[in-house]
């Protein structure tokens, strides 16, 4: 298993020969080496990214050393043929740091996006950044990892709407920052007993993130963040699976930083941390029947959110699901009320704070 791992090979066969004696085996390895560079490519649609095309080219064995090199460039338009994001990234693997069962690896990135979930105005970000992480397999069901993060960004808000005048597009411009950098580290873990990540049928996850910006690292933001996901999938019988899951998310902003984004019904709080760094829901991954990114289109400081969801197969691939999906991202910790969760269908329109389903 950990030789397939490395990807250096096509084909392990392991076949015992003799026994010594009760505490030694002899065995044949017989191994096929996998071509040592790759392309890739592919082309897909979503609900936010109708046209998303990627493609990557990768060295399996640089130096003949094992190190894993890979080019990688990502470019995505939206379902009126808008640019929405186009990413390109080189990274450099090295799968056993200090001869010990550590992975370092080292991505440099740049990135172009125009985030349009809020309909009043189009967010425009360039930014470079570059990355170091380390992650260390604690057993096959477990890993740990440590990254560092830095972001050097220019953003511009224009194609606000028409019926904002001009003195008030300047006045909610004029203490937002244009530029600004963000230093962090992250510590994650996870603990995966699925049996399949991409389809899981059985078993169970859990992962917990927890990240530090700013502060001794310097940079425009300053905040702390924790992100925890939990998810279960129990079978039945019949061969129907029920798929749960828990998210929930805090963010804690300190210091003095500066507005990130407009002022028009954004918390002078949630303004402080990043756009991209903030928590927001909805989507087919998060809660369905509300669009990407759209609870609340501002972001917040709070996040929770579940999700049940009855898979039942009918024939080959295709199955139908039997969902619920209910979740909000509030904008301080101190608003989240009990009233909050209560679900209603009155014609009424929903609050900020009440909860979504």
């Amino acid at each position: 298993e950990r030789l397939y791992a490395t990807g250096l090979f096509s084909q392990v066969q392991i076949s015992p020969i003799e026994i010594r004696d009760s505490s030694r085996i002899d065995f044949e390895l017989r191994l096929s080496e996998r071509k040592p560079r790759w392309i890739d490519a592919g082309i897909g649609s979503g609900t936010a990214e109708r046209f998303r095309a990627t493609g990557e080219w990768g060295h399996r064995n640089l130096f003949g050393r094992g190190f894993q090199g890979a080019l990688a460039t990502l470019l995505a338009f939206d379902g009126h043929g808008r640019f929405l994001v186009s990413r390109t990234q080189v990274s450099l693997l090295e799968p056993w740091l200090l001869r010990t069962r550590t992975r370092a690896i080292v991505t440099p990135w740049y990135e172009r996006s125009d985030d349009r979930a809020d309909p009043r105005w189009r967010a425009k970000q360039d930014s470079r950044g570059l990355k170091f992480e380390l992650v260390r397999e604690l057993s096959r069901f477990s890993r740990v990892s440590l990254a560092q993060n830095n972001l050097w960004a220019i953003q511009e808000y224009t194609d606000f709407v028409d019926t904002l005048s001009q003195g008030v597009k300047d006045s909610l411009l004029r203490d937002v920052v244009p530029r600004f950098r963000t230093h962090s580290v992250a510590l994650g873990t996870i603990r995966d007993f699925r049996d399949n990540p991409l389809s899981a049928s059985r078993g169970s996850m859990q992962a917990i993130t927890a990240e530090l910006a700013g502060g001794p690292f310097k940079g425009t933001s300053s905040f702390r963040k924790i992100d925890v996901v939990s998810a279960w999938y129990t079978p039945f019988r019949n061969g129907w699976v029920l798929a749960t899951r828990l998210r929930a998310g805090v963010i804690d902003p300190f210091g003095s930083p500066p507005a990130f984004t407009p002022g028009l019904d954004v918390d002078s709080i949630v303004a402080s941390v990043p756009l991209n760094d903030r928590f927001r829901t909805g989507g087919v991954n998060s809660i369905r029947g509300y669009a990407e990114n759209s609870i609340p289109l501002s972001g917040g400081l709070v996040l929770l959110q579940a999700n049940a969801e009855l898979r039942i197969p009918l024939f080959g691939p295709f199955g139908v699901e039997v969902f619920v999906d209910a979740g909000n991202v509030w904008a301080r910790p101190s608003y989240i009320k009990g009233r909050d969760f209560v679900p209603r269908k009155n014609g009424i329109p929903l609050g900020a704070n009440d909860v979504r389903y």
